[in-house]
């Protein structure tokens, strides 16, 4: 699989230090020159301001425009490929073992789509507690594999295949959300996500904006979010009967499968 940085072209000190690390590892990779906020329209058909409100309680940021179209446009670019990639945006620390998990990763990326590199644990509310955040489905090495049913927020690393790059450029035709927050929401796009762990990438740190405190954007929000829950638990239901799993604590379900296994 080759494997595409994501990074603004005046970046030059995280194109070096990303460069050390996938020249270290040997890999086949890219620089994709991030897009700028203001070309985003390029990428995309529409802007729904009232509901990036919703998902976020503010508008949205510059980079945020450009990180949503660089993503497209690398989804775009692996359906035009016809194989799985890599992304990675510029930020990351790769893990040692790096090299040897992708090169052996591509066939579970052809099962299951979009496979998540970075750590994936996070706080939660107490009412999401009530539900796994995620369940394992099989074996990678010393690695599991687990099927996020709550997928937390950032795009530092992923693999994607062509099927599931497909399906995303679908769904993101008009941009509503941050990108993270677009693929959190599993049910609008019909893209399963899934993660290794432990994770090959280091987590990246990003810095929080400022958020309204507008009493009826407050509301509708809180019903935005609800029947958002709603329909995640109905999109996990039907991906966890796929996967031969229910819902329950994720450990029951820790699976000795072998690499070349296939969810049921």
């Amino acid at each position: 699989m080759k494997t595409f940085v994501i990074s603004l072209r005046t970046a030059k000190s995280r194109r070096v230090a990303a460069a050390r690390q996938l020249e270290k590892c040997g890999l086949d990779f890219e620089f994709f020159a991030a897009v700028d906020g203001s070309c985003f329209s390029r990428y995309v058909n529409g802007f729904d301001r009232w509901q990036f409100r919703l998902n976020t309680r503010r508008d949205p940021l510059p980079g945020e425009l450009g990180c949503y179209a660089s993503h497209v446009a690398l989804w775009r670019v692996c359906v035009d490929m016809a194989q799985p990639i890599v992304v990675l945006e510029d930020d990351f620390e790769l893990n040692p073992e790096f090299r040897d998990v992708i090169a052996e990763l591509e066939t579970l990326v052809s099962t299951f789509g979009y496979i998540r590199l970075e750590p994936s644990e996070r706080r939660r509310s107490m009412f999401k507690r009530l539900q796994p955040d995620s369940y394992d489905v099989l074996r990678f090495n010393d690695r599991i594999l687990k099927y996020l049913s709550d997928p937390p927020l950032c795009m530092l690393a992923y693999a994607i295949s062509l099927e599931a790059a497909a399906s995303l450029l679908k769904a993101s035709g008009t941009l509503s959300a941050p990108v993270d927050k677009f693929l959190q929401r599993t049910w609008e796009h019909e893209t399963p996500i899934f993660a290794l762990s432990p994770a090959i990438v280091r987590h990246a740190d990003h810095a929080a904006s400022r958020k309204s405190r507008n009493p009826y954007l407050l509301l509708r929000r809180l019903i935005y979010k609800a029947l958002g829950e709603v329909r995640r638990y109905k999109f996990d239901a039907r991906q966890l009967r796929l996967l031969g799993l229910r819902h329950a604590h994720a450990d029951t379900f820790a699976r000795q499968l072998t690499f070349n296994d296939q969810p049921k």
